[in-house]
């Protein structure tokens, strides 16, 4: 039986990066936030290291954009975005939840990475439940990056009330 448990310790601390802390069997913390490197990504402590664009607010623990745009007239609405440290040359896993106002047709969430100097790395279209909250998913290579920003936002060419919460970045 020992020999089982201290398998899984090791196991468990190789999962997450050399800097993680230790597993929930070991320190009796949650397990859900053990390997999350963005902290604040349910939005539980309002904004804090967030940046959120101007239409977007944090209201019951997620972050909410209203947007009032001229019809059929496509703009970029930045909802939220936070820098996060990541190791080079490492495979990462970005997931959110999101919902919308809107019937899903051509209109929902961009969820991705951009590099220090704003470029998009890699980001990915959601289009999103009206109701429910829609899973969001994307993964990426850090390439030779050590600091990233991820983000999340629209292109909308109507008005429309977007909800995103529960961000999490992991090693993959």
């Amino acid at each position: 039986m020992m020999k089982r448990i201290v398998i899984f310790l090791v196991l468990a601390a190789t999962a997450c990066s050399a800097d993680s802390p230790l597993p929930a069997a070991a320190t009796d913390t949650p397990t859900a936030d053990v390997c999350n490197l963005i902290a604040n990504g349910d939005f539980a402590n309002g904004d804090d290291g967030w940046s959120l664009g101007d239409n977007a607010c944090v209201v019951g623990g997620e972050c909410r954009m209203r947007l009032s745009v001229t019809p059929y007239r496509e703009t970029w609405n930045d909802m939220c975005r936070r820098s996060v440290a990541v190791r080079p040359a490492t495979r990462y896993r970005l997931t959110a939840c999101g919902r919308m106002s809107l019937y899903p047709v051509s209109n929902g969430l961009y969820i991705g990475v951009r590099m220090p100097d704003g470029t998009v790395l890699r980001d990915r279209l959601v289009l999103l439940a009206r109701d429910n909250m829609t899973p969001m998913c994307v993964e990426f290579d850090s390439g030779d990056n050590t600091n990233l920003t991820v983000f999340c936002g629209a292109w909308c060419d109507r008005d429309a009330v977007f909800y995103a919460d529960d961000f999490r970045l992991t090693e993959i």
